[in-house]
Protein backbone atom coordinates (compact mmCIF):
# COMPACT_ATOMS: atom_id res chain seq x y z
CA UNK A 1 0.00 0.00 0.00
CA UNK A 2 2.61 2.52 1.05
CA UNK A 3 4.27 2.03 -2.38
CA UNK A 4 1.19 2.64 -4.26
CA UNK A 5 0.85 5.43 -2.40
CA UNK A 6 4.63 6.85 -3.03
CA UNK A 7 3.66 6.18 -6.61
CA UNK A 8 0.56 8.19 -6.41
CA UNK A 9 -1.54 5.36 -8.24
CA UNK A 10 -4.96 6.28 -9.07
CA UNK A 11 -7.74 4.29 -8.68
CA UNK A 12 -9.88 3.74 -11.96
CA UNK A 13 -13.58 3.98 -10.11
CA UNK A 14 -13.08 6.73 -7.48
CA UNK A 15 -12.13 10.22 -9.37
CA UNK A 16 -9.82 11.95 -7.52
CA UNK A 17 -8.67 8.92 -4.49
CA UNK A 18 -5.00 6.93 -4.56
CA UNK A 19 -5.83 3.21 -4.96
CA UNK A 20 -4.06 3.41 -1.53
CA UNK A 21 -7.08 4.64 -0.41
CA UNK A 22 -9.51 2.67 -1.72
CA UNK A 23 -8.41 -0.46 0.10
CA UNK A 24 -8.10 -1.75 3.17
CA UNK A 25 -4.56 -3.72 4.19
CA UNK A 26 -6.58 -6.11 6.43
CA UNK A 27 -8.97 -7.24 3.71
CA UNK A 28 -5.58 -7.98 1.93
CA UNK A 29 -3.80 -9.74 4.63
CA UNK A 30 -7.15 -11.65 5.08
CA UNK A 31 -7.16 -12.51 1.42
CA UNK A 32 -3.68 -14.10 1.73
CA UNK A 33 -4.42 -16.65 4.07
CA UNK A 34 -7.33 -17.80 2.44
CA UNK A 35 -5.67 -17.82 -0.55
CA UNK A 36 -3.10 -20.38 0.97
CA UNK A 37 -5.21 -22.62 2.58
CA UNK A 38 -6.32 -24.90 -0.23
CA UNK A 39 -8.66 -27.60 1.32
CA UNK A 40 -11.85 -25.59 1.30
CA UNK A 41 -14.06 -28.29 1.64
CA UNK A 42 -12.20 -29.57 4.70
CA UNK A 43 -12.13 -25.92 6.25
CA UNK A 44 -15.86 -25.68 5.76
CA UNK A 45 -16.05 -29.05 7.71
CA UNK A 46 -14.06 -28.69 10.25
CA UNK A 47 -14.63 -27.61 13.63
CA UNK A 48 -13.53 -24.29 15.11
CA UNK A 49 -10.34 -25.40 16.77
CA UNK A 50 -8.81 -27.43 13.68
CA UNK A 51 -9.88 -24.20 11.51
CA UNK A 52 -7.91 -22.53 13.98
CA UNK A 53 -4.95 -24.75 13.05
CA UNK A 54 -5.68 -24.27 9.26
CA UNK A 55 -4.79 -20.52 9.92
CA UNK A 56 -2.31 -20.81 12.20
CA UNK A 57 0.09 -23.49 10.49
CA UNK A 58 -0.38 -20.26 6.97
CA UNK A 59 0.78 -18.32 9.46
CA UNK A 60 3.51 -20.51 10.42
CA UNK A 61 4.66 -21.30 6.88
CA UNK A 62 4.62 -17.11 6.40
CA UNK A 63 6.59 -16.72 9.33
CA UNK A 64 9.10 -19.49 9.19
CA UNK A 65 10.22 -18.58 5.24
CA UNK A 66 9.73 -14.84 5.41
CA UNK A 67 9.96 -13.76 1.72
CA UNK A 68 10.33 -17.28 0.14
CA UNK A 69 7.01 -18.20 1.33
CA UNK A 70 4.55 -20.00 -0.89
CA UNK A 71 7.33 -19.82 -3.92
CA UNK A 72 6.41 -22.92 -5.00
CA UNK A 73 2.17 -22.35 -4.02
CA UNK A 74 1.15 -23.17 -7.48
CA UNK A 75 -2.31 -23.83 -8.77
CA UNK A 76 -3.46 -26.61 -11.40
CA UNK A 77 -4.53 -23.58 -13.49
CA UNK A 78 -1.35 -21.35 -13.17
CA UNK A 79 -2.51 -18.88 -9.77
CA UNK A 80 1.05 -18.30 -8.08
CA UNK A 81 2.94 -17.07 -4.88
CA UNK A 82 1.44 -15.40 -1.94
CA UNK A 83 -1.40 -13.82 -3.90
CA UNK A 84 -2.07 -16.89 -5.74
CA UNK A 85 -2.54 -14.23 -9.10
CA UNK A 86 -3.33 -15.69 -12.66
CA UNK A 87 -0.90 -14.97 -15.12
CA UNK A 88 -3.51 -12.93 -17.12
CA UNK A 89 -5.21 -11.40 -14.05
CA UNK A 90 -1.28 -10.30 -13.80
CA UNK A 91 -0.83 -9.11 -16.95
CA UNK A 92 -3.74 -7.41 -17.38
CA UNK A 93 -3.56 -5.52 -13.52
CA UNK A 94 0.09 -4.27 -15.23
CA UNK A 95 -1.70 -2.94 -18.67
CA UNK A 96 -4.67 -1.11 -16.34
CA UNK A 97 -2.32 0.69 -14.00
CA UNK A 98 1.00 1.51 -16.09
CA UNK A 99 1.79 4.14 -12.48
CA UNK A 100 2.10 1.01 -10.59
CA UNK A 101 5.40 -0.06 -13.07
CA UNK A 102 4.72 -4.02 -11.92
CA UNK A 103 7.58 -5.69 -13.45
CA UNK A 104 6.97 -7.45 -16.98
CA UNK A 105 8.49 -10.82 -15.93
CA UNK A 106 5.53 -13.31 -14.46
CA UNK A 107 7.97 -14.33 -11.91
CA UNK A 108 7.27 -11.07 -10.05
CA UNK A 109 3.82 -12.79 -9.05
CA UNK A 110 6.40 -14.43 -6.18
CA UNK A 111 7.67 -11.19 -5.04
CA UNK A 112 5.79 -10.62 -1.99
CA UNK A 113 5.59 -6.77 -1.94
CA UNK A 114 4.94 -6.58 -6.24
CA UNK A 115 2.01 -9.98 -5.45
CA UNK A 116 0.80 -7.64 -2.76
CA UNK A 117 0.97 -4.32 -5.21
CA UNK A 118 -1.21 -5.95 -7.54
CA UNK A 119 -3.72 -7.47 -4.83
CA UNK A 120 -4.41 -3.82 -3.87
CA UNK A 121 -4.97 -2.99 -8.11
CA UNK A 122 -7.17 -5.90 -8.02
CA UNK A 123 -9.11 -5.02 -5.12
CA UNK A 124 -9.38 -0.88 -6.68
CA UNK A 125 -10.10 -2.71 -10.08
CA UNK A 126 -12.85 -4.95 -9.10
CA UNK A 127 -15.11 -1.97 -8.85
CA UNK A 128 -16.05 -2.00 -12.81
CA UNK A 129 -18.81 -4.55 -11.77
CA UNK A 130 -20.91 -1.53 -9.88
CA UNK A 131 -19.90 1.08 -11.69
CA UNK A 132 -23.15 1.71 -13.38
CA UNK A 133 -25.01 1.32 -10.53
CA UNK A 134 -24.80 4.34 -8.17
CA UNK A 135 -26.75 3.36 -5.59
CA UNK A 136 -25.56 -0.02 -4.68
CA UNK A 137 -21.55 1.48 -5.33
CA UNK A 138 -22.38 4.18 -2.53
CA UNK A 139 -23.74 1.57 -0.33
CA UNK A 140 -20.91 -0.65 -0.28
CA UNK A 141 -18.59 1.64 0.64
CA UNK A 142 -20.68 2.61 3.55
CA UNK A 143 -21.18 -0.79 4.60
CA UNK A 144 -17.24 -2.20 4.83
CA UNK A 145 -18.55 -5.83 6.23
CA UNK A 146 -20.70 -6.32 3.22
CA UNK A 147 -17.87 -4.82 0.84
CA UNK A 148 -15.40 -7.02 1.77
CA UNK A 149 -17.49 -9.87 1.56
CA UNK A 150 -18.09 -9.00 -2.32
CA UNK A 151 -14.60 -8.03 -2.87
CA UNK A 152 -13.06 -11.65 -1.12
CA UNK A 153 -16.08 -13.32 -3.38
CA UNK A 154 -14.95 -11.45 -6.72
CA UNK A 155 -11.09 -12.43 -5.74
CA UNK A 156 -12.01 -15.87 -6.41
CA UNK A 157 -14.84 -15.88 -9.10
CA UNK A 158 -14.97 -12.22 -10.69
CA UNK A 159 -17.02 -9.31 -9.45
CA UNK A 160 -19.28 -9.55 -12.33
CA UNK A 161 -19.87 -13.08 -11.54
CA UNK A 162 -20.83 -12.07 -7.66
CA UNK A 163 -22.69 -9.06 -8.82
CA UNK A 164 -25.10 -10.85 -10.98
CA UNK A 165 -25.48 -13.53 -8.41
CA UNK A 166 -26.93 -10.64 -5.56
CA UNK A 167 -28.99 -9.23 -8.93
CA UNK A 168 -30.14 -12.69 -9.08
CA UNK A 169 -30.96 -14.27 -5.70
CA UNK A 170 -30.98 -11.22 -3.62
CA UNK A 171 -29.74 -11.88 0.30
CA UNK A 172 -29.78 -15.45 -0.58
CA UNK A 173 -26.56 -15.18 -3.08
CA UNK A 174 -24.15 -17.06 -1.04
CA UNK A 175 -26.86 -19.93 -0.56
CA UNK A 176 -26.31 -23.76 -2.08
CA UNK A 177 -30.14 -22.24 -3.75
CA UNK A 178 -28.37 -19.62 -5.77
CA UNK A 179 -26.68 -21.70 -8.74
CA UNK A 180 -25.47 -17.95 -10.22
CA UNK A 181 -22.45 -18.19 -7.78
CA UNK A 182 -20.06 -21.19 -7.69
CA UNK A 183 -19.58 -23.37 -5.34
CA UNK A 184 -15.59 -22.88 -4.81
CA UNK A 185 -16.60 -19.17 -4.14
CA UNK A 186 -19.05 -20.08 -1.46
CA UNK A 187 -16.98 -22.04 0.05
CA UNK A 188 -14.25 -19.43 0.02
CA UNK A 189 -16.39 -16.94 1.58
CA UNK A 190 -16.73 -19.41 4.54
CA UNK A 191 -12.82 -19.94 4.65
CA UNK A 192 -12.56 -15.46 4.38
CA UNK A 193 -14.91 -15.00 7.02
CA UNK A 194 -13.55 -17.20 9.90
CA UNK A 195 -10.19 -16.28 9.06
CA UNK A 196 -11.10 -12.25 9.27
CA UNK A 197 -12.69 -13.15 12.64
CA UNK A 198 -9.47 -14.96 14.09
CA UNK A 199 -7.27 -11.99 12.69
CA UNK A 200 -9.31 -9.37 13.59
CA UNK A 201 -11.14 -10.87 16.49
CA UNK A 202 -12.31 -6.60 18.04
CA UNK A 203 -13.38 -5.98 14.72
CA UNK A 204 -17.26 -6.04 13.63
CA UNK A 205 -18.28 -9.23 12.72
CA UNK A 206 -18.71 -10.35 9.02
CA UNK A 207 -22.92 -10.13 8.24
CA UNK A 208 -24.91 -9.80 5.23
CA UNK A 209 -26.84 -6.34 4.78
CA UNK A 210 -30.25 -5.61 2.89
CA UNK A 211 -28.80 -3.53 0.03
CA UNK A 212 -30.18 -1.05 -2.36
CA UNK A 213 -29.87 -3.97 -5.53
CA UNK A 214 -31.62 -6.78 -3.17
CA UNK A 215 -34.20 -4.03 -2.07
CA UNK A 216 -35.04 -3.41 -5.90
CA UNK A 217 -35.57 -6.69 -7.05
Amino acid sequence: IADLRAKRVRSRYFAGKLVANTVEPQHLVTLVLTEQMHSDRDFVRDTPVLRRAMINRTLTILGANGPRAFDFSKSRVGAAGIAQLMPDTYRRLRAAYPSARLPPDQDARLNHLRAMEAMALHADDEWWAVANDQNYRDWLRVHPEARRLVLAAGYNASAGTVVNAVRSCGAAWRGASCTALPDETRLYLVKYEATWDFIYPTGPPMETFESPMVAAR
